[in-house]
């Protein structure tokens, strides 16, 4: 699947907190701000990219937690790094749906 451009990021890990900052290249490829491209891109998500994103995700929810329901949530627009950050907590929701209804 191509993703157009305008939909990915190049995010500054600086704007990311330290707990979750290792993850910004996760958050710059599964980060897709378009709905319909970010459900596609979904679709085609390996096993291998599932058990990827669930390895490494669900583990820190605190910390995702603390960020996107924390100060910022009430300071709309929100950073690039924030709403991809959003966003990839979306897709590895999804790679959890899919291992575990066997959807490849």
């Amino acid at each position: 699947m191509s993703i157009n451009k305008s939909s990915k990021r190049t995010l500054d890990p600086n704007k990311v907190p330290q707990a979750l900052r290792h993850l910004t290249s996760l958050a710059e490829k599964w980060g897709i701000g378009d709905d319909i491209e970010r459900a596609t891109l979904i679709s085609t998500l390996t096993i291998t990219e599932c058990e990827e994103l669930v390895n490494l995700v669900p583990p820190l929810e605190d910390a995702f937690d603390e960020w996107l329901a924390g100060p910022e949530t009430a300071n709309p627009p929100y950073s690039a790094e924030y709403m991809a950050f959003t966003e990839l907590r979306d897709v590895s929701d999804a790679a959890i749906w899919k291992l575990k209804n066997h959807k490849f």
